[in-house]
């Protein structure tokens, strides 16, 4: 009886099979010699008459083999036989551990319809391989967003991970499928701590700095270096983003970094003329002191673009009165520039004021030169003037 079933399924004998299995109905799940089964072998030669003849076998075992007959259906395109099977009871979630699951399998090739019978059976969304990885987690790696809003729509757990730790908007992110990565934010998914720093640097390579800002409010850390060590929010304020900058210093980001050409944050904000950087980098505890490597400072910086508000800023938050560049003091950078409200600033802070410069091959106090160019008549130079000498007068006494 075993091989007479066997040969009358391979050869396709519908009425051979039909007498066999009513003499005897368990013949319906009778294997060949390579452990293959009657059912899976008149779906491979494609008799189905002949596979639904032993499906209505009264013993037939829906749930018989590695390979159930439900996956084998549905891995072949025989989606009115998986149903038929799932009225019969059969059970979707059966799967080995290195194989998909059924609802993976009807889902990959997107029989929606069967999937949500599939679900309405009993199917399991969040059915998990010896990997890890779920549906959803396949979905969203895989950019199949139609998948990924079936399974969003039936319950999907959008912070499941797998075994490596990546959930759903992570392998979506990393394989750069955008529209996945806005469902399942839309969601409420986030990223896996192990990888939003990583998610961070490459989010602001790409220039999606929206996605910048919702990783930083998860709690991405601000304080992160790209591969070649460079701050991130260096490079933000070189390049102009000037409120991701204030919000990844919000974020704890190092207020003492460096731009690649080792210009500190403050000095490049006072470069910029950029206040509010000042104010805020000033606020994180930056070291108002720090020089280029040429040997700037913030305090140089904004005396030489004659930016006052910004002197003061510095002054009243350590900068140094007395700082130099190329031995131009700033209080004589000031005094040259004519700037009478920094000088007076410079001077209340502590700047000496007989030290000397050079300008144009000679040497000037910073008097000479003011009551030089006071002669011409210039109000402003006439106030340093005078500010100068009463100074002068206190550093002597």
């Amino acid at each position: 009886m075993p091989n007479a079933i066997i040969d009358a399924v391979a050869n396709g004998d519908l009425a051979a099979v039909s007498t066999i299995l009513t003499e005897s109905p368990s013949a319906a799940n009778q294997q060949d010699a390579q452990g293959n089964s009657a059912f899976m072998l008149a779906l491979e030669r494609g008799f189905k008459n002949v596979a639904q003849a032993l499906l209505a076998s009264a013993d037939f075992d829906v749930n018989a083999g590695a390979l159930t007959p439900l996956q084998l259906c549905i891995e072949l395109g025989y989606i009115e036989l998986a149903i038929e099977l799932l009225n019969k009871g059969a059970n979707p979630n059966i799967a080995t551990r290195t194989s998909s699951s059924a609802l993976l399998t009807a889902l990959d090739n997107e029989y929606f319809e069967l999937a949500e019978k599939m679900v309405a059976a009993g199917a399991e969304v969040n059915i998990r391989n010896a990997k890890g990885w779920t549906p959803l987690i396949w979905a969203a790696i895989s950019g199949r967003r139609a998948i990924v809003e079936f399974l969003l729509n039936h319950g999907a757990d959008i912070h499941l991970c797998n075994n490596d730790g990546w959930n759903a908007i992570t392998g979506a992110y990393f394989k750069k499928h955008t529209d996945v990565v806005t469902t399942l934010r839309e969601k409420g998914a986030v990223f896996g701590s192990k990888y939003a720093n990583a998610a961070l640097i490459t989010a602001y390579a790409d220039g999606n700095l929206r996605l910048v800002e919702h990783l930083l409010d998860l709690g991405a850390s601000g304080d992160i270096c790209d591969e070649q060590q460079q701050p991130l929010v260096a490079k933000a304020l070189k390049a102009g983003d000037v409120e991701l900058t204030l919000k990844l210093l919000d974020c704890g980001a190092n207020p003492n970094a460096k731009l690649s050409n080792g210009v500190p944050l403050l000095v490049y904000a006072a470069q910029m003329g950029n206040k509010a950087m000042v104010e805020k980098l000033l606020l994180k505890g930056v070291a108002t002191n720090h020089l280029t490597k040429g040997g700037r400072s913030a305090i140089w910086e904004a005396t030489h673009d004659k930016r006052s508000a910004l002197v003061r800023l510095l002054l009243e938050h350590g900068a140094d009165a007395n700082a130099c560049f190329n031995r131009m003091p700033v209080l004589s950078q000031a005094v040259v520039n004519g700037d009478t409200e920094s000088v007076r600033l410079l001077l209340d802070f502590g700047a000496n004021p007989l030290e000397n410069f050079q300008k144009s091959q000679k040497e000037w106090s910073n008097l000479d030169y003011s009551s030089l160019s006071a002669n011409g008549e210039r109000d402003n130079y006439k106030e340093i003037v005078k500010l100068l000498k009463s100074k002068e007068r206190q550093h002597r006494e």
